[in-house]
């Protein structure tokens, strides 16, 4: 699967598809991982149901919520909707909100994890495709080896929802030591890896 192509339709627009993002970033404060279109945007979008929650490793609470993709003009066949929220101490760290497509909406495009950076966190997510049923992701330049491993979110009828949350120092472009290298492996029923991709923090 590695360098998988993947045929289907071209994805909406307005919407940025998570899954196509190289990198969303937020230091603090709200960003919407979204992509403006002309008119009124239906972002930011109330979420409907909670997912998940727990402890980052920064040791903020997060919490992972579904959006209905209605509600910002997304086929529900197509995308899984979703919002990332982190919190220390009462106060927001950030917020991200934004779509995981399924392969057949990215016509003609590599199937990819998003990345979000909220604060000193980093979350990788994305719909699991056929034949993958988890997902790690191998810190690079960490002191030692750090392996993170996916948790499967319920995505109705478009599978499950992969999720690796990872730690490290909150990025800075004065810093480069702050920017870390990811390798991303996407595993199959079995635990056999049937993809690799590299991803980095922002530069």
């Amino acid at each position: 699967m590695k360098g998988r192509k993947v045929k289907g339709m071209p994805g909406r627009q307005g919407v940025l598809w998570l899954a196509l993002a190289a990198a969303v970033v937020v230091s603090g404060g709200t960003t919407w991982a979204i992509g403006q279109d002309e008119g009124t945007s239906p972002w930011p979008a109330p979420p409907t149901g909670v997912l998940a929650t727990g402890t980052a490793p920064s040791k903020s609470s997060y919490e992972i919520a579904a959006i209905d993709p209605k509600t910002v003009d997304v086929d529900p066949s197509e995308a899984f909707c979703f919002q990332i929220r982190t919190e220390d101490g009462g106060e927001q760290v950030g917020r991200s909100q934004g779509c995981a497509p399924t392969v057949e909406a990215i016509g003609g495009q590599e199937m990819r994890p998003s990345y979000t950076l909220l604060g000193a966190d980093r979350f990788f997510t994305m719909l699991a495709p056929e034949g993958v049923t988890s997902m790690e992701v191998e810190v690079k330049n960490a002191a030692g080896t750090a392996l993170a491993r996916s948790q499967a979110l319920d995505a109705g009828e478009l599978g499950k929802l992969l999720v690796v949350i990872t730690g490290g120092p909150r990025v800075t472009s004065r810093d480069p030591s702050t920017f870390q290298d990811y390798e991303i492996r996407l595993l199959d029923g079995s635990g056999k890896t049937v993809d690799a991709i590299p991803m980095g923090d922002l530069r």
